[in-house]
């Protein structure tokens, strides 16, 4: 039987953790654009680069270099710059790197932010939270998420199956309160559901 853990002290995180969570909450539940008025206030790109310039003033600069896949990610963002001078159509360069700078502003501080297993570990949950949004957007839009990459069938399956193993895996221990049984169980179950609804051939 899993040992209980202690409870985290969720008000100790401090407000970044909160954003951090609401940027990816953004990201890929869309609320933008289920709720159209959000749309004005771009709320993604001022968490996203609003997360980049407080990570240069207050992070650790040098935790991409201590981990190796942010080395090679920082490497392949520069490299991707200099190719501006190269690129053949600069209307495809520029939607691509800034495609690839979004999902660098928030690993860098994923990376800085979740430094203990507390932290992970809360998470983990509400991360499962999202995907089960993720999963009841998809089953209402007949297999499609809301917007970006997750408008196409193949995407949001592969997303979809990407948050799987995370309920299945916090389920597996006795560490988890009532409500957040509840909330897995319900996020595999929409995940699973949107995979088969979303007709993905992959």
């Amino acid at each position: 039987m899993a040992s209980k853990r202690r409870k985290p002290d969720a008000a100790a995180f401090g407000r970044p953790f909160w954003l951090l969570l609401l940027a990816y909450s953004f990201l890929y539940d869309r609320w933008h654009q289920e709720i159209p008025f959000l749309a004005y206030f771009r709320i993604p790109g001022l968490l996203g680069y609003g997360f980049v310039l407080w990570w240069f003033l207050k992070g650790d600069n040098k935790i991409i270099w201590q981990h190796k896949e942010l080395k090679y990610i920082a490497m392949f963002l520069a490299l991707m710059s200099l190719s501006v001078f190269w690129a053949a159509h600069l209307s495809a360069f520029w939607v691509s790197l800034y495609s690839v700078v979004n999902f660098f502003s928030l690993i860098i501080p994923t990376v800085y932010l979740l430094d203990n297993w507390e932290k992970l570990f809360t998470f983990f949950k509400y991360w499962v939270a999202i995907y089960l949004i993720v999963g009841l957007i998809v089953i209402r839009n007949g297999g499609k998420g809301s917007g970006g990459i997750l408008l196409d069938e193949n995407d949001v399956s592969l997303c979809l199956g990407m948050g799987i193993p995370y309920a299945f895996y916090l389920l597996q221990g006795g560490f988890l309160s009532r409500k957040w049984r509840l909330i897995c169980w319900g996020a595999l179950l929409a995940m699973i559901a949107g995979v088969v609804v979303s007709f993905s051939r992959g």
